[in-house]
Parts: C-alpha cells; sequence; structure tokens
C-alpha cells in the first residue's frame, strides 16, 4: 500500500507541474538545457552557497550521491530563477521531493519549480 500512495503522490505532481509549465508556454526541455550547465562565476557562488546547507538537510540517507542529486537539482533552481536563487531551505524542499519522485533529478526540479512559482504567493522567496 505504500508503494501504491507514494506513486500516487508522485504522478499527481507532476501532472500538477506539467500542467502549469504548459500554462506558462514553457518548453521543459530547454529549461532544463539552460539549467544544466555552470555559465559564469556567480553559478560557482551558489553552488558554494548550497554546499554550505547540505550537510543540514538532515534526512536520513542524504549522504555522498544523494546530496550530490540534491545540489544539482538546488543548483539548476537557482539559475532557471537568479532573482530568487537560492535560499536557504530549498534543501529540506529538495530533499523531500526526492525521496518522493525516488531520486528522479529531473522531475524533482519541475515539481520544485512548480512548488515554489506555482503554489506559493509570489514574491515568497524574493530577496
Amino acid at each position: 500500500m505504500h508503494i501504491w500512495v507514494l506513486f500516487t503522490f508522485r504522478k499527481l505532481w507532476e501532472n500538477l507541474a506539467d500542467q502549469y509549465l504548459q500554462q506558462r508556454g514553457l518548453d521543459w526541455a530547454r529549461v532544463v538545457a539552460k539549467c544544466k550547465a555552470f555559465e559564469n562565476a556567480r553559478d560557482e557562488e551558489i553552488a558554494d552557497q548550497i554546499q554550505k546547507d547540505l550537510h543540514r538537510t538532515g534526512c536520513t540517507g542524504f549522504t555522498g550521491a544523494e546530496q550530490a542529486v540534491l545540489k544539482r537539482v538546488l543548483v539548476a533552481y537557482a539559475k532557471w530563477n537568479p532573482s530568487v536563487g537560492y535560499c536557504q531551505g530549498f534543501n529540506m524542499i529538495g530533499a523531500m521531493l526526492l525521496q518522493m519522485t525516488g531520486e528522479d533529478e529531473l522531475l524533482t526540479l519541475k515539481i520544485f519549480v512548480f512548488l515554489i512559482e506555482g503554489i506559493l504567493p509570489q514574491g515568497y522567496f524574493s530577496q
């Protein structure tokens, strides 16, 4: 039963995120391409800031390889939305989503975008 519930949650969030991206007219492949490569010193600065927070995640099992995946998701979001960048606490949201998606990095990023930009009030994480 637990696996079925987790799968249902995953599909629900995935469908909601897909609808949100479609409403915004976003091509997910382009979003991913933009978020993947380091382009400048600011990207390295964000990655360093995120690295400092990873050990504070506190989710069981988030060490080593799991932290590397979490870091990639958080850096990708910061690149996607530079006006927000990275905020302390994003690591906890990202870790929870990674667990829910079975550590599917791209699905986690997609749901993260939807959650931060489509669910929370506009400007909630603004500087």
